[in-house]
């Protein structure tokens, strides 16, 4: 069981990185390019935490499961993706809000980009030879 989790969370992860890094190219260029705050926009955010989410909790089976929590790394590893997770999240509850789309940008980009840097850590990390 803990092989089919480990190959599961390894495939997730390709689209973790994936929707993570086109959420944040979409509010860059909307920031940078004056664009509107669209539908789109919150649907990708909302994808981005659902992922993220489903990344987590399998990570968490197998760090139970496993008994991989005895081992700092893979704590290190947790807990760094549980701030990627808290990240998207708070982009998620701050751009819910009616606010000027200049300003949903500007909140969803700086929630998304220290998201994406912990995430490239956590993954460097823990893959590290």
């Amino acid at each position: 069981m803990y092989q089919s989790l480990l190959h599961a969370h390894s495939g997730v992860r390709y689209l973790v990185i994936t929707l993570l890094a086109l959420a944040a190219l979409k509010h860059l260029i909307g920031l940078l390019g004056g664009g509107k705050w669209k539908i789109w926009d919150q649907r990708l955010l909302l994808w981005s935490l659902i992922v993220v989410d489903l990344q987590v909790v399998l990570g968490l089976v197998m760090l139970i499961q496993g008994q991989r929590w005895r081992i700092p790394l893979y704590m290190e590893h947790a807990t760094t993706m549980i701030l990627v997770a808290v990240l998207i999240h708070v982009a998620r509850k701050l751009t819910k809000k009616r606010l000027e789309d200049g300003a949903r940008f500007r909140r969803a980009v700086a929630c998304l980009l220290p998201a994406i840097l912990l995430l490239a850590l956590g993954i460097y990390r823990v893959t590290m030879p």
